[in-house]
């Protein structure tokens, strides 16, 4: 059976997951309940976004996020959809 290719969806969600798992390994958060204590909300809020993977998240609470475990710029890009652009090179790379 062939492999289905993921949709533009699933690979933002799939970045924006492991940029959070990467900036939980690097913060030194072992747990949920402490990021989201990082994060000012609580463990209910924090466990909504994720169980509807970060759809309904509020702009403001996303930057939060980002700010709080250091997302990169590449993956705020792969999060968003958006071709990451390095203001060094001055081209568009995906």
């Amino acid at each position: 059976m062939p492999k289905l290719r993921k949709s533009a969806q699933e690979r933002r969600e799939y970045a924006l997951a492991a940029a959070i798992a990467r900036g939980k390994v690097d913060k030194g958060i072992r747990s949920d309940a402490q990021l989201a204590e990082k994060l000012r909300m609580s463990s209910q809020r924090l466990y909504y976004h994720r169980k509807r993977y970060y759809q309904m998240m509020k702009v403001g609470e996303f930057c939060r996020m980002a700010r709080e475990l250091g997302f990169t710029g590449r993956e705020l890009c792969a999060a968003v959809g958006v071709p990451y652009s390095d203001p060094e090179e001055g081209g568009a790379q995906q």
